[in-house]
């Protein structure tokens, strides 16, 4: 399919999307279906356009007579006009359905509460979500575990307080405007965790599972500098006069460094990934690795290698990106293994595969908040592999 031709879909896909497809133009659409060498181009483009509704759209609870009289249509090749949010939805995943069961399950994601129970008895041992989880450690090396802690003053450090305020953030209140001693905090998130932290300065940052961050407890240098290792949303607090620098760390080695004035963008620099990803939602960042540098725009991503190669990636996709962030597991065009190192940081879960696994990609989504079983039922379909849940494992066969 050459460029003109995916405009052309994607476009169509709107129209059905809003009504306004002409019956030649559904006629046109299914013609495309029956395309097999289109198959794959379709389906990119049907979940680009349907996803970019987010969750406006809703399903009803059981979609199969729906597809069933929608279905029966489209033998008739009847027109599609001036139906409600939901039944769009319904025509979409008739759609899907055509391409296979796989594509269904993705576009459905999990609003339809059937999917819960699809892998059988092998869902008896089923692995809850994540949640919010951290613990602070303390200048003096004390700890807090964070989720169980009540709201309000946790410690005082200096003549700085320590609060857990009432939706869940870790935030910093100083007394004086400037503290008599700068002390140092951290906090670090366990596998199946995440939590939002207020630095000091009013910057926000929102760390992803297995991640920590070393900062101080009020910014009285030249720069704001922290330690971060893992994966974080940022959110900067703009401070021209000093600049906001996010040092790279791991037991592996320093990962270089991202400089910033007041932005927003995410950082994935986990051990066991290849690359470290920076990615620019909003404002200008630097990002350094020794005599590397490479000054990013909005919807730019640098990916550092472990070798030390930068290179920059246009047009990131910022939906998959920041999804974590947003209560979403979205996967698109994604190794199977890549797919399951973030479960096993989410659901705190190892991972087995017991046959080599062909490098291949898939694409799936489901909300964060849902157990593994609905996870892994999106990736069984849409792979062909085969899952096994045992106790906190999970096996990953052919």
């Amino acid at each position: 399919m050459n460029n003109e031709e995916h405009i052309a879909l994607n476009r169509l896909l709107r129209q059905l999307s809003t009504n306004d497809a002409s019956k030649e133009e559904f006629d046109a659409l299914f013609a495309t279906i029956g395309d097999g060498a289109q198959e794959e181009a379709l389906k990119a483009a049907l979940l680009e356009s349907i996803m970019n509704e987010g969750d406006e759209l809703e399903t009803p609870g059981s979609l199969k007579p729906i597809l069933q009289r929608i279905l029966a249509a489209r033998k008739q090749q009847a027109p599609v006009r001036r139906m409600p949010a939901w039944q769009r939805v319904a025509v979409a995943a008739s759609i899907l359905i055509a391409l296979g069961t796989g594509a269904y399950f993705l576009f459905v994601r999990t609003t339809a509460p059937e999917i819960t129970t699809a892998l059988g008895n092998k869902t008896k041992n089923d692995v809850a979500p994540g949640g919010n989880k951290a613990v602070l450690t303390l200048a003096n090396g004390a700890t807090i575990i964070l989720d169980s802690a009540a709201n309000g003053e946790l410690a005082r450090q200096g003549n700085v307080k320590v609060l857990k305020t009432n939706n869940g953030q870790l935030a910093y209140n100083s007394d004086h405007e400037k503290p008599a001693k700068v002390l140092y905090n951290t906090l670090a998130t366990p596998r199946g965790g995440q939590y939002q932290l207020v630095l000091p300065d009013g910057s926000k940052v929102w760390l992803n599972a297995a991640s920590s961050i070393r900062y101080p407890t009020a910014f009285t240098e030249s720069n704001r500098q922290v330690e971060f290792t893992g994966e974080a949303y940022f959110e900067i607090a703009r401070d021209a006069a000093k600049p906001f620098i996010v040092r790279l760390g791991s037991p592996a080695g320093d990962r270089g460094e991202v400089k910033v004035l007041g932005t927003q963008f995410n950082v994935n620099a986990y051990d066991d990934e290849p690359l470290v990803r920076t990615t620019l939602i909003h404002g200008a960042v630097q990002v350094k690795k020794d005599a590397a540098s490479i000054v990013l725009k909005p919807g730019q991503q640098s990916q550092l290698s472990g070798a030390g190669g930068l290179r920059v990636v246009n047009d990131a996709d910022l939906e998959e990106t920041l999804a974590w962030k947003n209560g979403r597991l979205l996967f698109r065009h994604a190794g199977m293994e890549a797919i399951m190192r973030q479960a096993a940081r989410w659901y705190d879960v190892d991972v087995q595969f017991k046959d080599k696994v062909e490098e291949e990609t898939y694409t799936a989504s489901v909300p964060r908040n849902v157990p593994v079983s609905q996870l892994l039922q999106a990736l069984q379909e849409t792979s062909g592999l085969h899952f096994t849940i045992e106790g906190k494992k999970i096996i990953v066969t052919k």
